[in-house]
């Protein structure tokens, strides 16, 4: 359920970054880009957090850091491809 509440924070993050994009005029590439920074920021510490804080192995967090980066960074990459400003 936390790997589901994380992808969804991560979306919220690329829609905020979007419609700061869109309210400053930017760019959708240069949204997409501090998305992808702060993302990746805060997908690692939940990595960090599972490892050291819950015990759990690094080779049973690692695919959960995938899935926690990637589904979000994909959705964002397709609307700044589908929604240009």
């Amino acid at each position: 359920m936390r790997t589901a509440y994380f992808v969804l924070i991560g979306l919220v993050i690329a829609g905020v970054c979007f419609a700061l994009a869109k309210l400053f005029s930017m760019e959708t590439t240069n949204a997409f880009k501090a998305f992808l920074g702060i993302w990746f920021v805060v997908s690692a510490f939940n990595l960090w957090l599972g490892v050291s804080r819950a015990g759990y192995p690094l080779s049973v967090e690692l695919p959960v850091f995938a899935v926690v980066f990637v589904v979000p960074v994909a959705l964002a990459y397709a609307a700044k491809l589908w929604w240009p400003i």
